[in-house]
């Protein structure tokens, strides 16, 4: 088991690499193409551009895969990049009726099950943060018999959530409630244990701080959305990370959650699709305007992209103020969309190779602040990537004074 110096030791050699090769890792070749590092690593530059589709898929999957890939180019980065990986949670069946979790998706029951199993022998009551309709309160209140109160700011998934906690006779209290807000009053005190599983960014910064000013006993979090937070610019929680040279800016932080294993074809069909049309757009703004730079389009329903080319493209020269030829050679605009976002998916593997240390990175920054706050805290892994690639958990246990 991992102690307080042994967690600082470990961020402190990721802060290390990240801060040295920030300019490898903070470009994105989505938005810019040519980048310093393409001068300062040609080889490496010209490796990335020769891969064939099937291996940049298998380096796209694979961390342990990446990090030997880029071995030969960057020794020493990897080596350091490597140092660190927490321990997996041993995660074993459990006893629940079918009936009670029929309401839950299968993957979504699976994270739920395994973050269960994560959970302290407590007796205490448990809130739960930004519970949604409680699936998981009302999971560990069937498996435990404890009590759950459940914070969330929908008021129709509070209702949701009740109505599901009376139908499987689930010890469960709902509370319409801004987590950003103080506690309701009922449910301050030490005698709570606080859970979140996937809690967003500040909204789980918000669970960190509320539960040790509560001088809670337990509290076990699996952090998600780091780029969620209410500053332009990451504040770190504990002394460590404030001492960094990094500063992470939101788009710095969705880095550490690039990577997604859920959907099914259909669903990276049609993000492969969007990517590759708003690649192809970009080659028409900028024939269209003479401005040679990415021009970024807001979101919109992805129902678009199930659709035609051409409309797409009224829709984004509308939101560029331009205005479409007559004749519009969609191929070729397509062609150049294709041969970019080809370029890109091999680029973006050089960022994905920081991916998992920023989120480490950032994940640790969380247990050193737990252990300045008075708390003996562990980072695990409680489930498998391909469960959820949100798989980190802190587990919390306020130490008592000698």
């Amino acid at each position: 088991m991992l102690c307080q110096q042994d967690y600082l030791q470990h961020f402190q050699t990721l802060d290390t690499v990240l801060t040295q090769q920030q300019a490898l890792w903070q470009p994105r070749a989505f938005y810019q193409s040519q980048a310093d590092w393409q001068q300062q690593q040609p080889q490496l530059f010209t490796a990335l551009l020769a891969l064939s589709d099937q291996h940049v898929e298998q380096l796209s999957q694979n961390n342990a895969q990446r990090l030997q890939w880029f071995s030969h180019y960057l020794p020493d980065s990897c080596q350091q990049l490597a140092c660190f990986e927490p321990p997996s949670l041993s995660v074993t069946s459990t006893d629940i009726s079918p009936f009670k979790t029929v309401a839950i998706p299968g993957r979504k029951l699976a994270q739920i099950l395994a973050f269960s199993q994560a959970l302290p022998d407590s007796s205490n009551n448990l809130i739960e943060w930004c519970a949604g309709k409680g699936h998981l309160g009302r999971t560990i209140s069937n498996l435990s018999q404890q009590t759950v109160h459940c914070l969330e700011l929908d008021r129709q998934l509070c209702d949701s959530g009740q109505q599901l906690a009376h139908k499987h006779q689930a010890d469960l209290h709902f509370h319409h409630h801004d987590v950003l807000q103080a506690l309701p009053t009922q449910l301050q005190g030490p005698q709570y244990d606080h859970i979140g599983l996937h809690a967003c960014g500040q909204l789980h910064i918000q669970l960190l701080t509320t539960a040790c000013q509560q001088q809670a006993q337990h509290i076990t979090l699996s952090p998600c959305c780091y780029h969620k937070i209410a500053a332009e610019i990451y504040h770190p929680l504990s002394p460590a990370a404030a001492n960094s040279a990094l500063q992470l800016s939101r788009q710095d932080l969705q880095l550490a959650q690039e990577e997604t294993v859920t959907g099914g074809q259909r669903i990276h069909n049609l993000r492969y699709q969007e990517q590759l049309w708003r690649l192809a757009f970009d080659e028409l703004q900028q024939a269209l305007s003479g401005q040679h730079s990415y021009r970024p389009l807001p979101s919109i329903s992805k129902k678009i992209f199930s659709g035609n080319f051409h409309d797409f493209c009224q829709w984004a020269a509308q939101q560029c103020q331009l205005s479409l030829p007559q004749a519009l050679d969609a191929p070729h605009y397509l062609a150049k969309g294709e041969q970019r976002l080809q370029q890109v998916r091999r680029l973006d593997l050089l960022r994905q190779l920081f991916k998992r240390p920023l989120e480490y990175w950032l994940a640790l920054d969380r247990v050193l602040f737990l252990y300045q706050q008075g708390y003996q805290a562990q980072l695990l892994q409680f489930c498998p990537s391909a469960t959820s690639p949100r798989n980190l958990l802190i587990s919390a246990k306020r130490q008592t004074a000698q």
